[in-house]
Order: C-alpha cells, then sequence, then structure tokens
C-alpha cells in the first residue's frame, strides 16, 4: 500500500472513533439521570413526609394544622436521631400513596404503613417499629362465631370492606363462601363498623385499636372476636419508593436505636394505645450471664 493511501486510511479512521465517541458522549449526556432518595436527603438534610390521617397512628388538628399521633412522635425522633429536618410536606391516601412516591412529591410515607402481600411489588420498607393486630368485629349480641369462626365461611354471613383493602383478602383467602360487600376504598373506616352496629353487614376486620376506639364511644355495639386469636398480624415499617435499598439502610440503623432502647411503648402508652392493637417488636439479644 502506497504511504499516500495509508496515510488516508488512518485519517478515516481516526475521524470515525471521534465521531463514534462524541456520539455516544452526547447520547449518554442527554439521559436522564436518577437521583436516589439517600443522596437527596445527603444533601438537603431534610426527609420529605407523605402522611394519611388515620388515629391514633396520625392525627391532624382541622382549625391548627397541629399534627400529632405515634408515627408523627416516631418520625420526629427518627429526625432527631438521624440529625435530619422532617418536613410534613403533602397528606395522601392509601389509593395514591404509591403513585406520589414514584412521583417524588415525598420521600415516604410517615404515617405508618401494613406490609401486606396486596401492595408488594409497590413499596419498599424499613424494619417494622411494632406490629398491628387484626380482629373480626361483630355485633355486640351476635354469638354465631363464638366458638368456631370457620362458621363464616357461609352463604348468609355478610362481610364487609372497602375496595381494595384487606378485609376483601381475607373474604377472598379464608371465607370465600361469605358474601362480600364492598364500600368505596375513601370511606371512613368508622362506616364499616357502622355496617355492622346496624346490621347491614355481620362481619368485618380491623386493627384492635381502632375498634377498641370506637367500641368505647359506642358501648355494647360491637365486640373484637379475641378467642379465635388475630385474623392478621403486620409489620409496621415506614414505606418508601421500591429499590430504594440504600436509603433503607440507612433508615434501619435509627429504628435498630429505637426499638431497642425501648423508645417505642412509652409513645404507645401517651396516645392509650389498646394492647389488643399492637404487638412490639422482639429484641435479638438477650443479658450476657
Amino acid at each position: 500500500m502506497k504511504i499516500g493511501q495509508t496515510l488516508l486510511v488512518v485519517i478515516l479512521s481516526v475521524a470515525a472513533a471521534y465521531a463514534t465517541t462524541t456520539y455516544v458522549t452526547s447520547h449518554t449526556n442527554n439521559q436522564p439521570t436518577h437521583e436516589s432518595t439517600f443522596a437527596r436527603v445527603m444533601q438537603t438534610k431534610t426527609i420529605r413526609c407523605g402522611y394519611v390521617i388515620y388515629p391514633p397512628q396520625f392525627m391532624k388538628d382541622s382549625a391548627s394544622g397541629q399534627m400529632s399521633g405515634i408515627l408523627y412522635d416516631l418520625t420526629e425522633l427518627l429526625g432527631q436521631k438521624l440529625r435530619l429536618k422532617i418536613e410534613w410536606t403533602q397528606e395522601t391516601s392509601w389509593g395514591t400513596a404509591a403513585q406520589d412516591l414514584d412521583s417524588n412529591r415525598f420521600d415516604m410515607i410517615c404515617s405508618g404503613f401494613w406490609v401486606n402481600s396486596l401492595q408488594a411489588s409497590a413499596y419498599g420498607y424499613t424494619k417494622p417499629l411494632f406490629y398491628q393486630v387484626m380482629w373480626p368485629i361483630v355485633r355486640g349480641d351476635d354469638t354465631r362465631f363464638d366458638k368456631d369462626i370457620q362458621t363464616m365461611n357461609d352463604p348468609a354471613i355478610r362481610i364487609t370492606g372497602m375496595d381494595g383493602d384487606i378485609p376483601i383478602q381475607i373474604h377472598d383467602e379464608q371465607f370465600p363462601k361469605a358474601q362480600m360487600n364492598t364500600l368505596q376504598n375513601f370511606t371512613d373506616y368508622n362506616q364499616l363498623m357502622m355496617e355492622i352496629a346496624s346490621n347491614k353487614a355481620d362481619v368485618t376486620f380491623l386493627d384492635g385499636d381502632f375498634a377498641m376506639r370506637y367500641m368505647k364511644a359506642n358501648p355494647g355495639k360491637l365486640k373484637l372476636l379475641t378467642n379465635h386469636g388475630p385474623t392478621r398480624v403486620y409489620a409496621n415499617p415506614w414505606a418508601i419508593k421500591r429499590g430504594e435499598l440504600d436509603f433503607a439502610e440507612y433508615l434501619n440503623a435509627a429504628i435498630d436505636e429505637i426499638v431497642y432502647s425501648d423508645e417505642v411503648e412509652p409513645i404507645l402508652k401517651k396516645y392509650g394505645a389498646y394492647p389488643e392493637g399492637y404487638y412490639l417488636a422482639n429484641k435479638p439479644y438477650h443479658p450476657y450471664q
């Protein structure tokens, strides 16, 4: 090959390599970059909280805007442990919380969350702060299920729950022969108990604390069926965007301190939590002898 031809080949090769590099670099730089929640929190020193109103977990005074509740206190304690500001950014709902997380409207759901199989694909979770217990709720004078809870699995029995909520899962898995009366998913949970008390339905399933508060205000109307054990027990962590493992690990360090230092139970007692509604997390250690 002549020198001129060789030089031309070299020039063309260099030009092609430069063009390819320029294209790849330009193409890569135009791709949207994803900032992790952990990176953003480290930069801003702030956790942006979404929340759902659900007493006594989370409450908000309609006049003053003052917030309170078990998870409000625990979240503020989390901020103290991590030396971070807690920003109560936005109220959300169970129906929109996953979408709001994915849209980066906030960093985590700070009013508590039940880990359950129905929503396992939509959320990531921290370690649990405690556990919540679900029981069957029936009318105060109804004795049909006292000896055998499986008598609920009958076409004559009316179970009520909200669309997409856990009572429907319990019906489908344990009592599929019973009727299922579904309310819209933005219904107040008190309405479920009113359905039972007014004989529009026979059974629903709710956490023991929420039910006990209703029964205290309406004595004799309803009762918990506790003699068969709880229907479900759910871990209650903070919910975050799925896949944010570094953020979860960061939060878990503070959760271990909170749980192992017995800082959860005093907050439960502060808000008059009923034992029927809560189980404490077990500690993975024992005293050295």
